[in-house]
């Protein structure tokens, strides 16, 4: 099925380009000017991902990965710093939705030294995006975008790779703040796309994370259809505070090649979206 799967996704990445806004097409120029991989199409991140294996540089650990999850509403409500803060501690990968690019908190999460910002909207001076934050160095980025059809404001995909220790294999963690205005569901779909494709030439674990704004079940049904298809699972929680709408909840995380051993959210008053924290282990 996974070749299957890939050999779908190298089909169909002209059709997505369309739907891809990219900062800089050519991968060379990116690597050279950053000097890290960086990709801002499905095709280049398609190619980073499936290129010849390097030996594990600043690698993750296996017994344990602790995983935050959370929307931050553009950090406009009280407190939400030392609720980030405090909901990062112990945690190697932290992902954040409606991030606003250079708000303060990086030097406040000492162990997070690496971050991949993926940028989404922006008015006036103040841009929002994506934001993953790890305590080891990706080996890769890719920074996606789709426009939504009603406001023509963009939704961000950050992908970021990780070497792993003792294993050739790499981990791969996507970060996505979904399109949420819209009348259909092409934008939405294509959006979902870009993410089947990109991990579906990935063979190792990977993590999907963030707010699908799934606020009605149709939506809902795509995301369970490219995850199926790329063999990724719910992670699901016992006690259960995320966001709802219309009784559906907005934000999830799917893994795949990883177990997981505890999940849980807390209800904040710092943000429109309870945080969801994930304990992981390969």
């Amino acid at each position: 099925m996974k070749q299957h799967i890939r050999q779908l996704s190298l089909a169909a990445t002209a059709f997505l380009l369309s739907a891809c806004v990219a900062v800089n097409t050519q991968l060379g120029r990116d690597i050279a000017d950053r000097g890290e991989a960086i990709a801002t199409n499905v095709r280049d991140c398609q190619l980073l991902l499936n290129r010849p294996t390097v030996a594990p540089s600043d690698p993750l650990e296996t017994h344990s990965i602790g995983l935050l999850n959370w929307n931050i509403r553009k950090g406009t409500r009280d407190s939400w710093q030392k609720d980030l803060r405090d909901l990062a501690v112990g945690k190697e990968l932290v992902l954040l939705q409606e991030a606003v690019l250079n708000f303060g908190i990086e030097h406040q999460l000492e162990e997070l030294r690496y971050s991949s910002f993926s940028q989404g909207f922006t008015t006036g001076s103040r841009t929002t995006g994506v934001v993953t934050y790890s305590v080891r160095k990706p080996l890769s980025e890719c920074h996606l975008t789709v426009v939504e059809p009603l406001l023509r404001s963009r939704k961000a995909t950050s992908i970021t790779e990780f070497s792993i220790a003792g294993s050739e294999k790499t981990l791969v963690v996507v970060n996505v703040h979904a399109v949420n205005i819209s009348l259909g569901l092409i934008r939405f779909r294509d959006q979902m796309e870009q993410i089947r494709h990109v991990l579906a030439v990935h063979d190792g674990p990977a993590i999907l994370s963030g707010d699908f704004n799934t606020w009605r079940q149709k939506r809902m049904d795509i995301v369970n259809e490219i995850t199926s298809e790329l063999e990724l699972s719910a992670v699901l929680i016992d006690e259960d505070h995320r966001k709802t709408f219309n009784g559906h909840a907005l934000d999830h995380v799917f893994v795949r090649g990883l177990s997981i051993d505890s999940s849980e959210t807390k209800r904040v008053t710092s943000s429109d979206h309870n945080p969801i924290s994930v304990e992981l282990r390969l």
